[in-house]
């Protein structure tokens, strides 16, 4: 999951930003090196340069599409866990 998210970062960069194409690449394989995935910095690159090359002819999800590992998240996003977080705490300590 760590990889992908790096990969997907990356890859919005590539797409969405007026990010450099090498840079966006190179920070992904720097990041994928320094956690521990030295193995497939050159699956990361490869991707990445793939993609920067020939990001308009990729097909894409169609809007609203949930992508793969995603179900368990829930609809209201980020905001409901960090309050399920915040009251567990408080139970724990008696305050927050």
């Amino acid at each position: 999951p760590w990889l992908a998210a790096v990969v997907r970062t990356a890859a919005y960069q590539l797409i969405f930003m007026q990010v450099p194409d090498s840079a966006a690449c190179n920070e992904a394989v720097k990041l994928a090196e320094a956690r521990g995935y030295r193995a497939l910095k050159g699956f990361v690159n490869g991707l990445l340069r793939r993609l920067a090359r020939d990001w308009e002819s990729t097909p894409l999800p169609e809007a609203g599409t949930s992508l793969p590992g995603t179900e368990g998240i829930p609809a209201q996003g980020k905001g409901a866990a960090g309050s399920e977080k915040r009251q567990c705490a408080e139970s724990k300590t008696g305050f927050l």
